[in-house]
């Protein structure tokens, strides 16, 4: 079989591998932008108003309730979940930009969280691969898109798992099977 060889950054190192899988931004000239995504990371001290108090929560926003095309996801988790100090949580609301002030797009999801501490907000283009990896063996796949729950991006690695192996996922294997398998 060709091996390949791709200079690994910063270190000068060259490594020889059979396939590549990388993110778009490692092979820019393989992908093409397909739109943006806006993102706001948001340190609260108390959980988001009208959840109970719910260490967790995600909450999608209908498009056609705020006049949009496209839906606001809002992710919320606590210091339960190990991503911040007890007593804070960490919020996350995203959607596909539509307008020149992006921002603002994000205004109905920010305003279900209540009093936010701090704000970060990103802007990120989104793109897709142009060149299928099956020829090469160099796969990339697409970047991260606004939907919180990662169901794009769980298609997305197995239409990669899939290309770069030439076999279909077997998806029979459920949490069902496993737990009867290990009563066994």
């Amino acid at each position: 079989k060709q091996w390949y060889q791709r200079r690994v950054r910063g270190g000068g190192t060259t490594i020889k591998c059979k396939q590549v899988i990388a993110d778009p931004s490692y092979i820019p000239e393989r992908c093409r932008k397909v739109g943006q995504v806006v993102r706001a990371i948001c340190l609260l001290q108390a959980a988001i108003p009208n959840t109970a108090s719910s260490k967790s929560c995600h909450i999608i926003i209908p498009h056609s309730k705020v006049g949009r095309k496209n839906d606001i996801y809002v992710v919320c988790l606590s210091s339960d979940h190990k991503v911040c100090d007890k007593n804070w949580y960490v919020a996350t609301v995203s959607t596909a930009v539509e307008t020149d002030r992006p921002e603002e797009e994000l205004e109905p999801g920010i305003q279900l969280l209540g009093q936010v501490s701090e704000k970060f907000v990103s802007v990120s283009d989104l793109y897709e691969p142009i060149v299928d990896g099956r020829n090469d063996n160099i796969f990339v796949c697409s970047s991260y898109d606004a939907i919180s729950d990662f169901a794009t991006t769980s298609r997305d690695i197995i239409k990669i798992y899939e290309e770069s192996t030439g076999d279909l996922l077997d998806d029979s294997l459920t949490q069902d099977k496993i737990l009867q398998t290990e009563a066994e």
